[in-house]
C-alpha cells in the first residue's frame, strides 16, 4: 500500500503545480492593463488592455482589413485576451477604467493625445496637460515645438503613419531639444504597463 502511495504523490504533486501555476497566469490576466501602439504599415493602432478584454482605435481605413491582425493578434492571444471591439480613431468610448473621445483619452492615470494635420494650425491660450502625445498622419508640422502651443507633454510618440523622412528629421529636433521621444516605426509595439 505505501508503495502504491508512493507513486501516487508524484502526479498528484504535479497536478497541483500546475493547477497552482494556471491560477497565477489566470490571476495575472485578470489584473493585466497595458496601453499599446502597435507598428501597422501606413495607418495607427491603438489598444487598451483591461484584463481580458481589449478596445482598439485604428484609422477608419483599417476596420475589416487583415493588416489588424496581422499587427496586433500574436500580442492578444499572448495576454489570453478573449474579446476585441474595434472602433475608429473618431468614436468616443468611456467605459470604468477609461474615456476616449476627440482623439484624447485617459487610461489609469496615464493621458494620451493624438496629434495629426487637423491639429498643425490649432494654438491655444491654455496648453493642455497629457502625459504622451501621439504624431499621426504626416502632420506638416514646421518645427516639433508647434505642438507645444496645444500640448504640455512629457513624451512624444511617432507612429507608422509618418513617412519615414519626417520621423528621422522629428528625431533630431527632439535630441537637439532634449524632449523624451518614442519611435513606434522601429519597433513591433509600444506597450505602456499600467
Amino acid at each position: 500500500v505505501t508503495r502504491q502511495l508512493k507513486w501516487a504523490v508524484v502526479p498528484l504533486s504535479l497536478g497541483a503545480l500546475l493547477f497552482g501555476y494556471q491560477a497565477t497566469i489566470d490571476y495575472q490576466q485578470v489584473q493585466q492593463n497595458q496601453l499599446c501602439i502597435y507598428n501597422s504599415r501606413k495607418s495607427t493602432l491603438i489598444s487598451y488592455i483591461n484584463g481580458h478584454n481589449c478596445t482598439t482605435w485604428m484609422d477608419s481605413t483599417l476596420i475589416g482589413n487583415p493588416q489588424i491582425q496581422y499587427a496586433q493578434q500574436n500580442h492578444l492571444w499572448s495576454l489570453g485576451i478573449s474579446k476585441n471591439e474595434l472602433h475608429s480613431l473618431e468614436d468616443s468610448v468611456q467605459k470604468s477604467t477609461f474615456y476616449y473621445q476627440n482623439k484624447k483619452g485617459q487610461f489609469k492615470d496615464k493621458k494620451l493625445s493624438l496629434y495629426g494635420r487637423e491639429d498643425v494650425f490649432i494654438q491655444s491660450h491654455t496648453p493642455l496637460e497629457v502625459d504622451y502625445v501621439l504624431v499621426h498622419g504626416n502632420p506638416k508640422l514646421k518645427s516639433i515645438q508647434q505642438i507645444e502651443d496645444v500640448y504640455l507633454y512629457k513624451t512624444l510618440i511617432f507612429d507608422a503613419s509618418n513617412s519615414s523622412w519626417k520621423i528621422k528629421k522629428w528625431i533630431k529636433e527632439c535630441q537637439e531639444l532634449e524632449i523624451d521621444f518614442i519611435d513606434v516605426s522601429t519597433e513591433g509595439a509600444w506597450v505602456l504597463d499600467l
